[in-house]
């Protein structure tokens, strides 16, 4: 639905987000946020970041996906599949 980006690895870096984004389209300017709202320009992607993409002719935010990364903290670990778990099994809903 153009709201959601996924498809990146584990340990991918902002910074090469932002350069390919930048390379494609010289003059779009990048926004990235993590899940919390702070400025990021380095560092590991994570799940609930949202990244805003702004040209000339739109600006456009999109939320980053990482498979596995149910917590957003950039990894996957057994916090993540607790918090799966409790969501299958209608415990505890995760709540974007």
């Amino acid at each position: 639905d153009g709201t959601y980006i996924y498809g990146y690895e584990l340990g991918y870096d902002v910074s090469k987000i932002i350069k390919s984004i930048t390379d494609k389209e010289s003059k779009a300017t990048v926004s990235y946020l993590d899940k919390s709202g702070n400025k990021k320009t380095s560092g590991i992607i994570a799940s609930g970041d949202k990244i805003t993409i702004k040209t000339n002719r739109e600006e456009k935010t999109y939320i980053l996906i990482i498979y596995g990364d149910a917590n957003g903290d950039g990894k996957i670990s057994s916090s993540d599949y607790v918090m799966l778990k409790n969501h299958i099994m209608d415990i505890k809903k995760i709540v974007q």
